[in-house]
């Protein structure tokens, strides 16, 4: 990891609700790691710059809301 890429939030699980609506079932994308400086544009618009390490991107599908998680330290049962 880089020396300035931020830390991550853990998984919080497939049972999460989103923190902002609180609507059940984000979804989880895997991201690849942002090299520094990289530049990411998501699909609401924003734009994200690197670094960035792997992650999972949650998405809420009511409200649209993003946010990111460190990966699941094991595979869903």
């Amino acid at each position: 990891m880089h020396p300035t890429t931020p830390s991550l939030p853990p998984f919080s699980g497939w049972e999460k609700r989103c923190p902002k609506c609180g609507a059940d079932g984000p979804r989880a994308l895997y991201r690849l790691p942002l090299r520094p400086g990289a530049l990411l544009a998501v699909d609401s618009g924003q734009q994200r710059r690197g670094p960035l390490p792997e992650r999972l991107e949650r998405e809420c599908a009511t409200c649209s809301y993003t946010w990111d998680e460190a990966l699941a330290e094991e595979p869903p049962q």
